[in-house]
């Protein structure tokens, strides 16, 4: 007989920043200045910082137009160090497919470089995407689309067992795109419902609880006093419940 019990899966407490690393699906997903309005503003963080509850802040968003995977590692040290996110997302390595002398290998190589120091951080966590398929004149065809593909199959299938992965790919449409590449409201909507349970399943974010008892706020003994609908504890005919005790010299004595 075993003596061994599989524990329950534990979901993991993060702060409520959402950090995005990547390209233009990252990039531009939000305002990635504080002055700045972008002209594509794709939003699925928006979508899921409302299903969840998480923000993602423009200082936290570390993608970059036009990168590949490659360039995306000159921004991970501050995805590590960010203090306000702890949650990160990489959706997408799109670029890869149209970067001349960029190999499938040269891709799995750089998101495992990435995957690792996620892993090596305790505190910090990463999300994974299979990115999505391209349309029209922006369609891979040939090796290309088969590098895709396939770099799809592996985040599913071995990029799962270090870390959460969210499939992107099946199920978006060109009804979804902009100009057949890039999200539209449809495909930001998309994409957030499928981020969404992954985020739900494996993370959580702590509230800080509140004291709500009736005690004197200006207390010695109480320096850090507490919330309540009356402060002055008065109640709403003027007189001080027989229990607060009040410090001689507060407002309240």
């Amino acid at each position: 007989m075993s003596l061994l019990v599989n524990p329950i899966p534990r979901r993991q407490p993060i702060r409520r920043g959402l950090g995005l690393l990547g390209d233009s699906l990252s990039g531009n997903c939000h305002t990635i200045g504080a002055t700045v309005f972008g002209t594509e503003v794709y939003g699925y963080a928006a979508w899921i910082a409302a299903r969840t509850g998480l923000f993602p802040s423009y200082v936290d968003n570390q993608g970059k137009v036009g990168d590949h995977t490659g360039q995306f590692l000159a921004r991970l040290p501050a995805c590590i160090i960010s203090s306000t996110a702890d949650l990160w997302m990489l959706p997408s390595r799109t670029n890869d497919s149209t970067t001349a002398g960029m190999s499938l290998a040269d891709t799995k190589a750089n998101v495992m470089k990435i995957v690792t120091a996620f892993l090596n951080t305790p505190g910090k966590y990463l999300i994974v995407g299979t990115g999505t398929p391209r349309f029209g004149s922006r369609a891979l065809t040939g090796q290309a689309l088969a590098d895709a593909i396939a770099y799809k199959d592996w985040v599913l299938s071995y990029l799962s067992q270090f870390v959460p992965v969210v499939n992107i790919w099946d199920g978006f449409t060109e009804a979804m795109t902009v100009e057949g590449l890039h999200p539209n409201i449809l495909g930001a909507e998309f994409i957030s419902s499928r981020v969404v349970p992954i985020i739900t399943a494996n993370f959580k974010f702590p509230c800080i609880p509140l004291p709500t008892d009736a005690g004197d706020v200006y207390s010695a003994i109480r320096p850090f006093g507490c919330l309540n609908a009356n402060p002055l504890l008065a109640g709403t005919g003027g007189s001080l419940p027989a229990g607060v005790n009040a410090v001689a010299g507060s407002v309240l004595a």
